[in-house]
């Protein structure tokens, strides 16, 4: 093998192009598959997604270090490229007619085959296009700021285009387009060898064309368990419509009317006895298969709607009369159906989904008797924290927030990991501050009974909204809460909270409807039901926190550092379980946390020791401690401030899609600009660290109060005022973030060059452990601890640094 020859060495202008494709392509296809996965597995398969993604691109560092050197560093990038395209597409393919189960993990052995296959089948794309990057950034190390500050450009436009795009052409076809630029990535350096740039662009037309192939003819098929895959296989089931989105994707099912489709699925839950009248039609409105909201049929006369009048829905109408009425979570309009009924005043319904919103004002606007165009209700797209926030002046008689979270969704654990900000204290605080005197709050939940097993979601939501009222400066909260359930094992139910003590004629008239409807009070005030909800009500504040502390399950009260309302195991429980566990809360998502965390250790410290065992000759190998302290540190530090910053957003950016894309993509471009910028301060590598870690820990100091200052003051500004800011504030951590990789690369490169792949590869696979950790921390410990130990985290891998540099 021969070394290369000076011409086939590409320039710093090929390689910087090369790199900015690849990265593109390697950021839009990793954000596409979390959508897809996200649909046809589960919610948690999105962090599978991309803790295999980073272990990709770190066991390509880790191989490359002990490989040698390539025959052709062209060749070897322009295959690299290649191969993540059409990698990408066979991924692709599998995904959309493998089908895998995750609720038989525990005792099927073909389900953790087909696991392994995933895994695999993920990993190889982004592999191939690890390796395109680690070869760039070896093959011209002395200019690493630039080219790596290309390499964060790229991905920030992958993660910038990524939202549109999906849009546009859906999700799978964003994966064939993300595929084709990673196998067009090596067309910068084919420099007329025909060879070469028949590779490229063959590769790039076999993506689009195999990629354009799966989109249009691949099914896509949900997972067995959820509801969407239940629903199709019901008799007369239609699907009526499917549209991926940013947010997720979208499905609407419909049934042949016969003489029983109006009592499917949960269409009748929380129905009353009193209704004699056959219930309306309905059709399923869902979210990623899993979460389905109820559209009913209706032909826009108020008279059609007797079962809502006899529904758990019409209890706040009991007490109150045609209030102005704030629906959180309109989904298929149940809830304004239930008050048009109920002689409900004038409504405002906020959506988060706007394709929701168009199925119901325009494609099934005849089911529907064109509900959404009522001149009673007023239908904004919008995340209801956000605008409520920015409407603070608007109050309400009656603000409902019925929750689409169906019990046998959360028994498979699929919101263990997501983050709700609709369920915290500061959540329900703001939802009591924006009712007028005399106004009530209305929360809809499904729940056990109590029987077979703990009433864990309402508990939890009792002990929240009693902080949250406390913060409103209730003197009994309990007093404030009535709990009122429907009938059956998996009820629904209705928490209905005021900012004063129920009276006794609101009370009698909920007495009233309960014993006419069959419903049951597990809680009232005044009174002691027989149920676990009222006794622990019942208990005063130091009973209460001795239970809370004694369950087996988490039950405190939930806040927006730590929005992880269905987190219900404490690690331990889970770990251990108690004797008096009735296993029937689900866990599927932090199992899946701790899975990832052991194996992502394990994997990580294979890829990281493997390599120093193949080098000899150096001394850093002989002691690389400081060397991995470091590139760990920057994997780990860099993800735990992200995840931090992206919830801090949320609230201010009023959809979690336009946080996802604007942090990163700012955070991204910013820490892009500060490796190049790296290049030009003519500072000893000493003198940068300690700049670069001092600069940090002010920033990160800082941050929080500029931060809270500016976003308190300006939410209620237009959208592109709020992107603004949040460049603004986020400019200058990036800046500094981006820093300390190419100062890093520097000093190894100065040790010994061999060690540029493993340093990436370091860097690569602690990435994967600080995305699990981060999540793991915020769950138990909230945001801001989070944040804190990131600013130490980088203090710890620069003095690491430090004393390698020393040694050097």
């Amino acid at each position: 093998m021969h070394p290369p020859d000076q011409d086939d060495c590409p320039s710093l202008r090929q390689l910087a192009a090369g790199i900015f494709l690849l990265s593109y392509g390697v950021l839009s296809i990793e954000i596409a598959f979390t959508r897809i996965f996200s649909m046809a597995i589960s919610y948690h398969f999105a962090y599978v997604t991309i803790a295999t993604a980073l272990l990709g691109f770190g066991s390509a560092g880790s191989l490359l270090a002990v490989s040698r050197p390539a025959s052709s560093i062209r060749r070897r990038l322009v295959v690299s490229g290649a191969l993540a395209g059409l990698a990408a597409i066979a991924a692709l393919a599998f995904s959309s007619v493998v089908r895998l189960d995750p609720a038989v993990f525990g005792n099927d052995a073909a389900a953790i085959v087909t696991l392994t296959l995933y895994g695999a089948v993920i990993t190889v794309p982004f592999f191939f296009a690890g390796a395109g990057v680690v070869t760039v950034l070896s093959a011209m190390h002395s200019r690493v700021g630039i080219l790596y500050g290309l390499d964060l450009a790229g991905a920030a436009l992958g993660c910038a285009l990524s939202v549109p795009v999906i849009w546009a052409v859906g999700t799978p076809a964003a994966v064939v387009l993300g595929a084709a630029a990673m196998a067009a990535s090596g067309l910068p350096y084919v420099r007329g060898r025909r060879q070469l740039a028949l590779v490229s662009l063959a590769s790039a037309a076999v993506a689009l064309t195999g990629g354009a192939l799966v989109d249009r003819y691949g099914p896509f098929p949900p997972s067995p368990e959820k509801f969407l895959a239940q629903f199709l296989a019901s008799p007369g089931s239609h699907h009526l419509f499917e549209r991926w989105t940013p947010i997720n994707r979208v499905d609407a099912v419909g049934w042949d009317r016969t003489e029983t489709s109006w009592a499917g699925s949960y269409a009748l839950s929380g129905a009353g006895k009193g209704s004699t009248a056959r219930a309306p039609e309905f059709r399923m409105v869902g979210y990623d298969g899993g979460s389905f909201a109820v559209m009913y049929q209706w032909d826009g006369k108020d008279e059609s709607l007797d079962m809502f009048r006899h529904h758990l829905m019409a209890a706040p109408y009991r007490i109150m009369k045609s209030p102005e009425t704030l629906v959180i979570g309109l989904g298929g309009g149940a809830d304004a159906l239930a008050g048009i009924a109920n002689g409900a005043g004038p409504m405002t319904g906020l959506e988060l989904n706007p394709v929701t919103i168009e199925l119901g004002r325009d494609r099934f606007r005849d089911f529907n008797g064109d509900l959404f165009r009522s001149p009673r209700l007023t239908v904004v797209n919008a995340e209801a924290r956000h605008w409520i926030e920015a409407n603070r002046e608007r109050k309400f008689d009656l603000i409902e927030l019925n929750s689409i979270d169906t019990l046998s969704a959360l028994s498979s654990g699929a919101y263990v990991l997501a983050e709700s900000y609709l369920y915290t204290t500061d959540a329900f605080t703001r939802y009591l501050e924006q009712l007028k005197p005399g106004g009530t709050f209305a929360l809809f939940s499904f729940d056990n009974f109590g029987v077979a097993a703990p009433t864990y979601i309402i508990l939890r939501f009792a002990t929240t909204i009693e902080r949250a009222l406390a913060a409103t400066g209730a003197k009994d909260p309990k007093s404030q809460m009535v709990i009122l359930a429907s009938a059956g094992t998996t009820p629904l139910v209705t928490t209905l909270v005021k900012r004063e003590p129920f009276t006794a004629t609101e009370l009698s008239a909920l007495e009233s409807f309960a014993a006419a409807e069959g419903f049951s009070f597990w809680h009232e005030p005044g009174a002691r039901e027989p149920h676990k909800v009222s006794e622990f009500l019942a208990l005063d504040a130091e009973g209460q926190q001795s239970f809370i502390a004694n369950h087996y399950l988490r039950l405190d009260p939930v806040a927006d550092s730590s929005p992880f309302f269905f987190n219900f195991y404490t690690w331990k429980g889970l770990v251990f379980p108690r004797a008096d566990d009735a296993r029937t809360t689900p866990a599927t998502g932090q199992r899946i946390l701790l899975v990832m965390l052991v194996e992502s250790i394990v994997v990580s410290l294979a890829m990281i020791v493997w390599p120093l065992t193949r080098l000899r000759g150096s001394r850093a190998v002989r002691k690389p401690f400081g060397l991995i302290l470091y590139f760990s540190a920057l994997g780990l530090g860099f993800m735990l401030l992200e995840i931090t910053l992206l919830q801090r957003f949320v609230l201010f950016l009023g959809y979690p899609t336009y946080s996802l894309s604007v942090v990163m993509c700012s955070l991204l471009v910013s820490a892009g600009a500060g490796s190049m910028l790296s290049e030009r301060l003519p500072l000893p590598a000493r003198t940068a660290i300690l700049v670069q870690v001092s600069l940090l820990v002010v920033l990160v100091g800082l941050f929080d109060q500029v931060a809270s200052s500016l976003i308190s003051a300006n939410l209620s500004a237009s959208l592109a005022t709020r992107i603004a800011i949040s460049v603004a504030l986020l400019a200058p951590l990036g800046l500094v973030l981006g820093t300390f990789f190419p100062t890093g690369i520097r000093i190894v490169a100065a040790i010994d060059e061999r060690l540029i792949p493993w340093a990436w590869a370091v860097n690569g696979c602690t990435t994967v452990i600080g995305t699990v950790v981060a999540i793991v921390l915020a769950m138990t410990y909230g945001f801001p601890f989070v944040a804190a130990w990131a600013t130490l985290v980088y203090v710890i891998g620069a003095a690491g640094l430090l004393l390698t540099e020393r040694a050097a």
